[in-house]
């Protein structure tokens, strides 16, 4: 039920079982909110489940091996990560159901690997611009401008342009959905060395790529293939083996054609708020200048 510490032991196989919901029960807010009494009934109920299972575990009677894993898959690490079902063992459904496995590197590169990319990298020390915008890219996969610096003021490093229709990944949090597809509105922005930004090489479109790198299973494994806990980090080493399956063309086309719908939605739906707020400022005189120049005068220091 352990990993054996003197080498003339005999390794046994151990129990296994990893936890979503201990951990969460005791939130460090002072507020208590109703979520807290859910994660805590939620934490408990785990705790017995897994309390059960050692239980049948240490008696030998686990009928669930899921939760058990052989002594000779942890020869080398025993961490919960380490054992969890790979990739491969799940690929089986998507061949049965009829897709083709294919990996993220034969249908997205990333840009730095082109040698025709030279213009895309810069340094303040390298570039004539007089200033930039970094890219700031978001937990629910979208993009948006970030602070705009005068090169003179940009910290030494690596930084990347990047284009309408890049796929840019957050080294740090793409586990957690920060992948996004840059809009013509942001072309020309920067991102530092923490990102990988990539083009597409593949018929399927990078909207289609940019929404399966964001599907649980991708970013599940990501999480198999990093290291770290906690702040887990990818790479491109890492997002280029990911596999998916190559989606036909009519599934291709269905997605595609909702995310565009959607965006077109929400782009209407930005007109109408400007429309609003345009007849709060003008219609209603709701929007002064001594009421603007008091706002900036009291707005709090960056």
């Amino acid at each position: 039920m352990r990993k054996k510490i003197r080498p003339d032991e005999t390794q046994p196989d151990v129990f296994m079982y990893y936890c979503s919901a201990v951990g969460i029960d005791d939130s460090p807010r002072q507020r208590t909110l109703p979520i807290d009494a859910i994660n805590r009934a939620n934490a408990t109920a785990e705790v017995a489940t897994v309390t059960a299972l050692f239980r049948q575990f240490a008696d030998g009677n686990l009928d669930d091996t899921s939760w058990v894993v052989p002594a000779s898959a942890i020869a080398e690490r025993m961490d919960v990560k380490a054992v969890m079902p790979q990739l491969e063992a799940r690929e089986i459904g998507w061949v049965e159901a009829g897709f083709e496995p294919v990996l993220v590197g034969d249908l997205i590169d990333n840009v730095l690997a082109d040698t025709n990319s030279t213009s895309r990298v810069f340094n303040a020390e390298t570039t004539d611009l007089p200033e930039v915008t970094y890219l700031r890219v978001r937990y629910d996969g979208f993009c948006e401008a970030g602070e705009t610096v005068s090169v003179d003021d940009l910290p030494r490093g690596r930084y990347t342009i990047v284009r309408a229709g890049d796929i840019v990944v957050s080294h740090i949090n793409a586990i957690h959905g920060a992948i996004a597809l840059v809009p013509e509105e942001l072309d020309g922005s920067i991102v530092t060395s923490e990102f990988t930004v990539a083009h597409s090489l593949s018929d399927t479109h990078p909207y289609v790529v940019w929404a399966m790198l964001r599907s649980p299973e991708a970013r599940a494994d990501m999480l198999l293939r990093s290291t770290g806990i906690g702040r887990t980090r990818v790479n491109w080493a890492i997002i280029k083996q990911l596999s998916v399956p190559r989606p036909p063309a009519d599934v291709a086309e269905r997605i595609l054609t909702a995310l565009l719908d959607a965006d077109e939605s929400e782009r209407t739906a930005a007109r109408q708020r400007a429309h609003a707020r345009a007849s709060v400022a003008n219609d209603l005189q709701l929007a002064t200048p001594m009421a603007q120049t008091i706002i900036s005068a009291f707005k709090p220091p960056r």
